[in-house]
């Protein structure tokens, strides 16, 4: 487990834990930390419909951030693991503040 500065804002800190990988890098994951912190304020099945899923999708390709279901992580080189670090924890903030978008069909954030 990584140590960040990382908190959400009800100051539970980010969990991230990191994985050598056999081919040479490194992954970094949540184990499914963050959609279980966020599904305390919404129904985290709404991120799979509609205008939360673009918003999520988008969230995850810009971010290079995968979803394994319901585990997010995101593979490095082992030498950009500071940035990756601080590339995942943003990642991981804007996912959980998906809580506070009021998405309608007719709307897209």
């Amino acid at each position: 487990m990584i140590t960040t500065p990382f908190k959400f804002p009800d100051g539970d800190g980010f969990s991230i834990y990191m994985k050598r990988l056999p081919a040479g890098g490194i992954r970094l994951s949540d184990m499914g930390s963050t959609l279980i912190h966020l599904s305390y304020k919404q129904d985290v099945e709404r991120l799979k419909e509609g205008s939360r899923l673009k918003v999520y999708s988008q969230i995850l390709s810009e971010m290079g951030v995968h979803d394994d279901d319901g585990e997010l992580f995101l593979e490095s080189p082992a030498n950009q693991l500071a940035q990756s670090i601080f590339q995942f924890g943003q990642a991981l903030m804007r996912i959980h503040d998906t809580a506070h978008l009021n998405c309608s069909n007719r709307d897209l954030i």
